[in-house]
């Protein structure tokens, strides 16, 4: 549950996703902060002084340190759909051309994109640039996963898969 209502953003840039997610969650009533990945010290210290109920991760580069974790329920958002994992998820759909695609929120772990999914959210590919699908169908596919999520996570029915 969201006792203090506090949440990090974990991110590398505060790209449009980013700004959604933030903007999101203030509107929600959320307390936010936003934490930068720029070393595993840096990132620990500030989470450790925000004390979030949660940490979400629109756009990470880099591996979440298993100090925080482990310490605090911490998701990432995926580009892919439930299945898949990796990089350059988004580029292997539109060489592939696949028809759909999705986003998933899943619970970090030690192994890259293996977590417990909260929400998924899939949409109809265009044959179009990465760049283009990112910014809309993504980003949509992002905040209207985010707003599952967060009914997901504090339902006490739910069962993440």
């Amino acid at each position: 549950m969201l006792k203090n209502r506090k949440i990090s953003l974990l991110i590398t840039t505060f790209n449009s996703i980013s700004q959604s997610y933030f903007t999101t969650l203030r509107d929600r009533g959320y307390k936010v902060d936003v934490v930068y990945a720029i070393s595993k010290e840096q990132m620990i210290k500030e989470i450790d002084t925000f004390e979030p109920d949660i940490i979400l991760c629109p756009f990470l580069k880099k591996f979440v340190p298993k100090e925080i974790y482990e310490r605090y329920p911490t998701f990432i958002l995926h580009p892919g759909i439930i299945g898949d994992k990796g990089a350059y998820s988004l580029e292997n759909a539109l060489k592939k051309e696949k028809k759909k695609w999705g986003v998933v929120i899943l619970k970090a772990t030690k192994e890259y994109d293996s977590g417990d999914i909260y929400a998924s959210v899939n949409f109809k590919m265009r044959n179009t640039t990465k760049g283009s699908l990112y910014r809309n169908e993504v980003k949509s596919a992002s905040t209207k996963a985010l707003k599952k999520f967060l009914k997901n996570f504090q339902s006490d029915s739910f069962k993440p898969i």
